[in-house]
């Protein structure tokens, strides 16, 4: 894995002194919808964001901006800030040929380096991209991001961090139901022809599920 360092600028991100000050629990995967360059010159620019990391497609190489025991500004919400480390891929969340194999290799070295340096389990509980996210308050929701999207390879992922994740058959009331596939969209109803659950403009946590994610049976009908 290549890595190098280029300083995101003071004012991007939070001085701290984790996990000393308070724990690390939590990885957040995103895409950058803009090429490495621009994304690098964004976080050394005054734009109110930045990440610890960005991978770039090519190569794979892993650029630090942010030194991980700081609080970097890349979920949305302050309190996940404060517990996660931020990973940036340049990818688009439209084009599936920009997540590259390459990069990919480099994301799992980093998540794994990342897991075990601040003790962050590796299941979708923990390693969670930023379309899983919510916001902190309910106008802020529509400011939530689609990244990294339907086509970054949440299974492989998984797989070569050796927490691949398995089918627990028919679903039972009260128990936890697994997403054993991509990506799943969510309906209104099960008849051909049925709505999303909701808009497909809004951010992706309120109509879909990806592979490895844990939810609770509520009920069954028929």
């Amino acid at each position: 894995m290549k890595t190098n360092q280029i300083p995101a600028k003071r004012s991007n991100y939070t001085r701290a002194d984790r996990p000393e000050q308070v724990p690390v629990t939590h990885i957040v995967i995103h895409s950058t919808e803009l090429s490495y360059p621009e994304t690098v010159q964004r976080f050394q620019e005054a734009h109110d964001v930045s990440a610890h990391y960005v991978l770039r497609q090519s190569d794979g190489l892993v650029t630090q901006m942010v030194a991980p025991h700081n609080v970097a500004w890349h979920a949305g919400n302050w309190e996940l800030n404060c517990r996660a480390v931020g990973i940036e891929q340049e990818a688009y969340v439209g084009e599936p040929e920009s997540f590259t194999k390459t990069m990919l290799r480099s994301l799992t070295t980093l998540v794994s380096q990342l897991s075990t340096q601040f003790n962050v389990p590796l299941d979708r509980d923990h390693l969670l991209g930023h379309d899983n996210l919510c916001a902190m308050t309910a106008s802020g929701q529509l400011a939530m991001h689609q990244d990294p999207g339907r086509y970054f390879d949440w299974r492989q992922l998984l797989t070569d961090l050796g927490a691949s994740v398995e089918g627990r058959g028919v679903p039972v009331v009260g128990e936890p139901v697994v997403v054993c596939v991509m990506v799943a969209d969510l309906y209104q109803s099960p008849e051909q022809g049925a709505k999303l659950l909701t808009d497909e403009t809004l951010p992706g946590w309120t109509h879909q599920v990806s592979y490895g994610q844990r939810f609770v049976c509520a009920d069954k009908k028929r």
